[in-house]
């Protein structure tokens, strides 16, 4: 018990210094639990926080050292494997991360690369077929991820028709909210993109900014200025990824394929949101030298 309320502690610690930017200080804590953490040792009570810990440990490396990213990734499933032998009653969610991280951030050029995510792709589809169903979004997402490696193969058709059925059940979810630079209506717009079809493109495109509205929340909510400040980059770095796949098509099909709606709406909204990140680094700025 005084182990589980132990690394919820530092969880919760981690979450509070990482929502203030500080990954440093939010790292140490995780980094606390590993040294009391007992795999060996299977407890439903502490289980869920000790994945959730290594899996956050995961994603912090994931940029910076991708080999201590494996290293937790594959720890969360042999906990899984191990959980699964043991209770029997749990689905193994980790071969969809593996294989969701194989497909983004994954070396090509590796020997076996696409043999070894296509086997993670395929375990994690079984997985989710056997205990949600082919028509949970869960089963759905893990063939958008086997779409992905598709593509890096070259086949872009059978990627299509893989993708479309949790690109559109994300579109017909009222309460999916996709996040800029990384969505799957940002994947599935730049596919048809490529493939002529810029009408689609773009109401693909559109939606992510309807739906999120990420810079209204912070504001709305008075976050801190730091948090205001990475809500607009965000915001306007979809906007660069947005106006650069418009850019590949002018350059591809002489000018003529051109949403002016979302080019008008992309630059009155980015023309905003740099008018408040001059504001908000005033304020900040002045808020320093105590000006006031």
């Amino acid at each position: 018990e005084n182990e589980d309320l132990l690394l919820k502690y530092n969880l919760e610690k981690y979450y509070y210094f990482i929502s203030v930017d500080d990954a440093a200080m939010a790292i140490s804590f995780l980094k606390q639990s590993e040294k009391f953490i007992n795999d060996s040792i299977l407890n439903r009570n502490t289980f869920p926080t000790i994945l959730m810990t290594y899996s956050k440990l995961s994603d912090y490396y994931q940029f910076t050292k991708f080999d201590s990213c494996l290293y937790y990734t594959f720890k969360v499933l042999d906990l899984e494997i191990e959980a699964k032998k043991k209770w029997g009653d749990f689905t193994i969610h980790q071969y969809a991360e593996i294989a969701k991280l194989f497909v983004n951030e994954g070396d090509t050029s590796i020997k076996n690369y696409f043999a070894i995510t296509e086997n993670f792709c395929v375990k994690a589809a079984i997985e989710f077929k056997n205990a949600y169903g082919l028509n949970s979004s869960y089963y759905k997402s893990v063939m958008f991820t086997h779409a992905k490696l598709l593509l890096k193969m070259g086949l872009v058709e059978e990627a299509i028709e893989q993708m479309y059925p949790y690109v559109y059940s994300q579109l017909y979810n009222n309460k999916f909210i996709p996040p800029f630079s990384s969505s799957v209506f940002q994947a599935y717009a730049d596919i048809l993109n490529k493939l002529n079809k810029s009408d689609s493109a773009d109401f693909f495109y559109s939606r992510i900014y309807e739906r999120n509205f990420a810079g209204e929340y912070f504001r709305i909510l008075g976050g801190t200025t730091e948090l205001q400040l990475k809500s607009l980059r965000d915001i306007n770095i979809q906007g660069y990824q947005i106006f650069n796949e418009h850019l590949k098509r002018f350059k591809s099909y002489n000018y003529k394929y051109l949403s002016t709606e979302l080019a008008e709406y992309l630059f009155k909204k980015n023309s905003i949101l740099q008018m408040q990140v001059y504001s908000n680094s005033a304020i900040y700025d002045a808020i320093k030298k105590k000006r006031f």
